[in-house]
């Protein structure tokens, strides 16, 4: 059986489930379904058998499917009339999270749970060229796309077409609807407090090869650039900047020779760690880009400061936007860009 196919037809009647309250409406018959969603009837008959079994639908012979509406009716989400939200990251394919991803996922899903939206992770497996029919598999009053691909862009233009989306934490890019990080300022701010410490010589961690994350990092790199090249008039004297995460070897090699500061992405820092635990660079002052990493068992090294990409603001402004959108005809709302902050961490050690 084709999974996604199959999805079809329960994404639907999971739909009709917030659609209406009246027991006594028909959904699709199953041929419709099998002509509106494209599937066979062998298809539809096992997704509908499944539903029946959940006592979901109820069948009444000679009149079709019905939606048993007892069990939700009195719900919250029912009575208020919730807004489905669809929340999709990067490509729409990630079937499994780091740290960055759950931490800003549990921030978005707490800021909705204080409004009146439903909220569906999804995830597109069909074939290429069929994203944009998948995401309206889901029957969402909008979505919201953290840090979609570039080419998923095309997708987003169709689908505003009909419902609002919103875009979240990519570069800079005058984007209807996003919310976003000045991550260039960033960049320089994190330089600047390297600089405040008299530091001269500090290792760069955090390039990326991943093409919607580069971009991000591109613009942090051109601020932290731009920082030492106003203050000092040169770059290359004063930083170090690795483009491979083998810190092992950075560490033991010439250029590693006067470094005393580091800065660190979150998402390679617990490599980092593990690897300078026993180096006289565990004493470097460490600045980290967020909190989103784990230690390795045994290693205490902690940094010193965060340059904070990820305020509350950001995720509270994303649902608020979209939720705008949906409630109020014609809104509209131009990108924002919202200012970074150097966090000093007192309570961790040295």
């Amino acid at each position: 059986m084709n999974l996604p196919k199959y999805e079809k037809v329960r994404q639907y009647v999971i739909d009709q489930m917030y659609r209406h309250l009246n027991s006594e409406e028909p959904i699709m018959s199953e041929r419709e379904m099998c002509r509106v969603f494209g599937v066979t009837r062998t298809t539809v008959r096992k997704a509908v058998k499944v539903l029946i079994q959940e006592q979901v639908l109820i069948p009444k012979q000679g009149r079709g499917l019905f939606i048993n509406v007892e069990p939700y009716k009195n719900t919250f989400s029912r009575l208020k009339n919730m807004h489905k939200i669809l929340l999709l990251t990067s490509r729409g394919h990630a079937a499994f999270y780091d740290s960055w991803y759950l931490n800003v996922i549990a921030r978005l899903c707490a800021e909705t749970a204080r409004g009146v939206s439903l909220m569906n992770i999804g995830f597109l497996t069909g074939e290429p060229g069929t994203e944009l029919e998948e995401i309206q598999m889901y029957y969402p009053d909008g979505v919201l796309w953290l840090r979609p691909d570039e080419s998923r862009f095309r997708i987003i233009d169709e689908l505003r077409k009909t419902i609002p989306v919103c875009t979240l934490l990519c570069e800079v890019r005058n984007d209807q609807f996003a919310v976003t990080v000045d991550y260039e300022k960033a960049g320089k701010m994190a330089a600047e407090w390297f600089m405040g410490r008299g530091l001269k010589k500090v290792a760069f961690f955090g390039k990326s090869g991943v093409d919607y994350l580069s971009k991000v990092l591109d613009n942090f790199f051109i601020g932290w650039k731009n920082a030492w090249l106003d203050a000092f008039g040169s770059f290359d004297e004063n930083t170090v900047f690795s483009r491979n995460a083998d810190f092992k070897v950075f560490f033991s090699s010439k250029q590693a020779g006067k470094v005393d500061g580091i800065f660190c992405h979150s998402n390679i820092f617990s490599g980092l760690a593990e690897d300078i635990a026993d180096t006289r660079f565990a004493r470097c002052p460490i600045m980290v880009d967020s909190d989103f990493y784990k230690l390795p068992p045994g290693v205490k090294i902690e940094p010193e400061a965060e340059i904070v990409l990820y305020p509350d603001k950001v995720f509270r402004m994303a649902i608020g936007n979209l939720t705008a959108s949906l409630e109020k005809p014609g809104y509209m709302q131009s990108e924002t860009v919202i200012g970074p902050s150097v966090k000093i961490l007192k309570n961790r050690k040295k």
